[in-house]
């Protein structure tokens, strides 16, 4: 399975170590108003600020969670993993904690409740193919699931969203606002006429973030939009067979959503 493309072009894996710049210590932001605009998630921004797509690989493995803000104890964790190349048959993740073998057409997917040890440790994975060797190997720190906290449905500049920080987490933690006109009439927003709007930003994970009119900006007033707030990491691995063409990005990713009203105060 390959992750989908996203339409915004950005340049960033640089946006990681850049200068703690305001309150909210942003390190990254970008917008994007089209009447074409496709939705994009918090992961797919996230990837994009963090340089993800600008590696071409062979294959994916995906550990992700999704689930809503103020949910204190998700569970579900979602596993699933794509190669261009074949013969891959065995995935083992922490030494047989978790093992999913592929499907008829080479593909893994995994639905479970994600084991307590998997978040805020590091992870080892592995790859076999059907004679049993290791074709895939690696070790990735994967950051505390996202929990975050928001305990009213408006929002305006001033208001402030919490989440639990993860001090190991260098990388950030990923906010995007998506608004649509047809969808935010849907949840009670006011008809306005406008474009699509996405704004996301890459902000230091400190655990909490002031809406400021940046994050805001081209968001109609009296309308509905989606927030998604995210944090994760990755690697990329080479082959222990053929590491000269044989590459695999992994993913490990948990994000929180929801619906919030912004009144334009």
């Amino acid at each position: 399975m390959r992750i989908k493309s996203i339409i915004i072009l950005v340049i960033l894996i640089q946006a990681i170590s850049c200068k703690k710049d305001d309150t909210n210590s942003r390190l990254e932001k970008n917008t994007i108003v089209s009447n074409e605009l496709s939705f994009s998630s918090a992961m797919d921004a996230f990837l994009s600020l963090v340089g993800f797509f600008n590696v071409q690989v062979e294959g994916d493995l995906i550990i992700q969670d999704n689930h809503a803000i103020n949910n204190l104890n998700p569970q579900i964790n979602n596993i699933s993993a794509g190669f261009g190349i074949s013969g891959i048959s065995d995935l083992d993740i922490n030494n047989g904690s978790i093992e999913i073998e592929a499907d008829e057409h080479g593909e893994f997917h995994h639905y479970s409740q994600a084991s307590s040890n998997i978040y805020g440790n590091d992870l080892l994975f592995s790859f076999r193919n059907t004679d049993n060797d290791t074709i895939f190997s690696d070790t990735i720190y994967v950051p505390n699931r996202m929990i975050a906290i928001f305990r009213d449905s408006i929002v305006n500049v001033g208001d402030t969203i919490y989440w639990n920080a993860d001090n190991n987490n260098s990388i950030g933690v990923g906010v995007v606002i998506y608004f649509n006109d047809e969808k935010s009439v849907e949840f009670g927003g006011k008809y306005s006429g406008s474009d699509d709007v996405l704004n996301y930003e890459l902000f230091s994970d400190n655990g909490f973030l002031v809406f400021n009119s940046s994050l805001l900006s081209n968001i109609p007033d009296s309308s509905v939009f989606t927030i998604e707030i995210g944090r994760g990491n990755w690697v990329t691995s080479q082959s222990k067979i053929d590491p000269f063409t044989d590459s695999l990005n992994t993913l490990v990713f948990s994000m929180a959503f929801g619906y919030l009203f912004y009144d334009g105060n």
